[in-house]
C-alpha cells in the first residue's frame, strides 16, 4: 500500500511538473493553455470496475456518450466512467464497438463536455491524458506525431498502464486519437475519426440513445 501510494504521489507530481514546464517554454506550449488544458482534463474520464480500481481512460464525445479502447473495457462488468466531479451509471456493456478500430462507445454523464475532433497531422505537437500506473490522478505527456498509417496514429509518447482509451490532444485542444497501447517507438494511438462515424451513424439509425443499450 504504501509503495502504491508513493507511486501515485510521483505520478501526480510529474504531471503537474510537465504542465509547469509547458507553460514555461521547456517543452512544447499549449495555445490558450489554461483554456485548451482544462477542455481536455474535463472531457477525459477514468475508467473504473466494481471495486474502484482504474482500468484505463475514456473521453466524452457528447448526447451521453464517450469512446474508449475496446480492450479497457472487455471482460469488465460492470464498469463505470467517473470524472472530476461526475460519474456516470454502472455498464456491463458498451453502447457500440467497432471491432477493426478497437474502439468502443460507452456511456457518459449527460454534462461531459464534448471533445473536438480533428485529423492527426505528422508533426503534430501533441499531448495525452491518462492515468498511468492504473493510478487515480491524471497525468499528461508530451510528443509529436510521427506518422499517421492505416488506423493509427504513431507518436513519440511514453505510456504505461491506465492510459489505454485516453485522448491524443493537439496543443490547441483538440482530439486527434484514443490510446491503443505501447509501439516500438512510442505510444500508438488510434485515429479518432471512426468513432466520430460510429456516433453519427448510432444517432442516425436510432434517435433515442437509451436504445442503443
Amino acid at each position: 500500500m504504501g509503495r502504491q501510494r508513493d507511486k501515485a504521489a510521483r505520478n501526480s507530481r510529474t504531471g503537474w511538473l510537465a504542465f509547469l514546464l509547458a507553460l514555461m517554454g521547456c517543452v512544447p506550449t499549449l495555445h490558450g493553455a489554461d483554456s485548451a488544458y482544462a477542455r481536455a482534463v474535463h472531457s477525459t474520464l477514468r475508467v473504473e470496475d466494481a471495486r474502484g480500481r482504474t482500468l484505463g481512460a475514456a473521453v466524452c464525445l457528447g448526447g451521453g456518450v464517450a469512446v474508449t479502447a475496446v480492450h479497457v473495457i472487455r471482460d469488465q462488468k460492470p464498469f463505470r466512467l467517473a470524472g472530476l466531479d461526475i460519474k456516470s451509471n454502472w455498464q456491463r456493456e458498451p453502447l457500440a464497438v467497432h471491432p477493426f478500430y478497437e474502439l468502443a462507445l460507452v456511456e457518459a454523464p449527460d454534462d461531459c463536455p464534448a471533445a473536438q475532433p480533428a485529423s492527426p497531422n505528422v508533426t503534430d505537437e501533441v499531448f495525452t491524458l491518462g492515468f498511468p500506473e492504473n493510478g487515480l490522478e491524471q497525468h499528461a505527456s508530451f510528443g509529436r506525431v510521427g506518422s499517421v498509417v492505416g488506423r493509427y496514429v504513431r507518436t513519440n509518447i511514453l505510456v504505461a498502464r491506465g492510459n489505454s482509451g485516453g485522448g491524443l490532444w493537439t496543443l490547441d485542444g483538440k482530439l486527434v486519437g484514443i490510446c491503443s497501447g505501447k509501439g516500438e517507438l512510442g505510444a500508438q494511438f488510434l485515429d479518432i475519426r471512426p468513432a466520430v462515424l460510429m456516433v453519427q451513424q448510432a444517432v442516425a439509425r436510432v434517435p433515442e440513445r437509451a436504445r442503443l443499450r
